[in-house]
């Protein structure tokens, strides 16, 4: 457990993604994140389906917030969550305050990259739509260019993932 946190500071530091462990029962192990990254949504900890020992899911919440999530196995099961989310622990009230989050197409690689890291195999990555009433960050218009070709490169990248309701116990996907 020793190197595998030692691997993921360093993923951390070079990434500047937000990552996080959790046990088998989801309490938080460690967490490499920056001060103002808030804890990870148990709401989603909860929806995490399909997670076997070297297995990755990538998860998309909105348009501006996605996980991705590897499975382990030391002598009981662990998960490691990469989140990137725009908000800040303080962007609740009055006033924004966001920071740059990635695109969904560089947390897909940060992923494979963390798992051929892990296993020094490739993986084929299952990619769900959480549909929900409430999502953890807020719509915003997109303002910048930037962000707009960032959100169509996403759109595509969108399109290949499964949806699926984390409100009720129905379980639906798109071909």
């Amino acid at each position: 457990m020793e190197n595998l946190l030692k691997l993921l500071q360093n993923f951390f530091y070079a990434s500047s993604t937000p990552v996080f462990i959790f046990n088998h029962d989801n309490k938080e192990i460690a967490r490499f994140t920056s001060i103002l990254t808030p804890n990870f949504p148990k709401k989603y900890l909860d929806s995490i389906i399909d997670l076997t020992a070297q297995n990755a899911n990538l998860y998309v919440v909105s348009e501006n917030e996605y996980f991705s999530v590897i499975g382990m196995d030391f002598s009981k099961p662990v998960k490691i969550i990469i989140w990137s989310n725009i908000r800040t622990i303080r962007s609740t009230g009055f006033y924004e305050d966001t920071f740059p989050g990635i695109s969904l197409k560089k947390l897909r690689s940060l992923t494979y990259l963390l798992y051929y890291s892990l296993f020094q195999t490739q993986t084929e990555l299952q990619c769900y739509e959480m549909i929900s009433d409430t999502v953890f960050t807020s719509s915003t218009e997109i303002e910048s260019p930037l962000e707009t070709t960032r959100s169509e490169l996403d759109f595509q990248t969108r399109l290949s993932c499964r949806k699926y309701d984390v409100i009720g116990d129905n379980s639906w996907q798109f071909g």
